[in-house]
């Protein structure tokens, strides 16, 4: 595909908004390939474009949820975007996914960290997300509940305790 070799040579030259064109006519032509959802995603992380690599990189990872590329895309939009938890649960997803990959490891390792590092500064950004991953263990004690120390509340609209 013309369109296709185009945006990958555009991208290898450093001449993304161009990329990010010929992704979208990719896309249009066909909405249900992952690869051009995160390759749009790839170039709009260099233009630092957050929000618009940030849907790009979930939109691939729900049409290819077993591929870590995708998942890796997503923690990189999301660290952009300065949304820890979501990185390092996608970066993790992605080093789960292909585990010789030393990269998402050590990107999972760094948001991770970063994330760590923010909750002990009291930098830490919530975001409601109106649900909890399953692999958090958060507990609600009342809708005035105080924070404590390893802790993790939710402030979506279910109010279940999970263990």
């Amino acid at each position: 595909m013309t369109t296709l070799t185009s945006s990958s040579l555009q991208f290898s030259e450093g001449r993304h908004e161009d990329a990010v064109r010929h992704f979208d006519a990719c896309i249009a032509l066909e909405p249900s390939d992952a690869v051009f959802w995160s390759n749009r995603a790839a170039a709009k992380l260099a233009l630092r474009d957050w929000a618009g690599a940030f849907a790009d990189a979930r939109q691939a990872t729900v049409l290819k949820p077993d591929w870590a590329k995708g998942w890796a895309r997503w923690g990189a939009a999301a660290t952009g975007a300065g949304e820890l938890t979501t990185a390092s649960e996608s970066y993790a997803q992605a080093a789960k996914l292909e585990p010789s990959n030393a990269e998402y490891a050590r990107s999972r390792d760094a948001a991770m960290a970063a994330e760590a590092a923010a909750l002990a500064k009291g930098e830490f950004k919530f975001r409601p997300t109106g649900k909890r991953p399953a692999s958090t263990a958060a507990r609600i004690e009342s809708k005035g509940a105080k924070l404590r120390p390893g802790v993790l509340l939710s402030f979506g609209d279910d109010e279940e305790v999970a263990e």
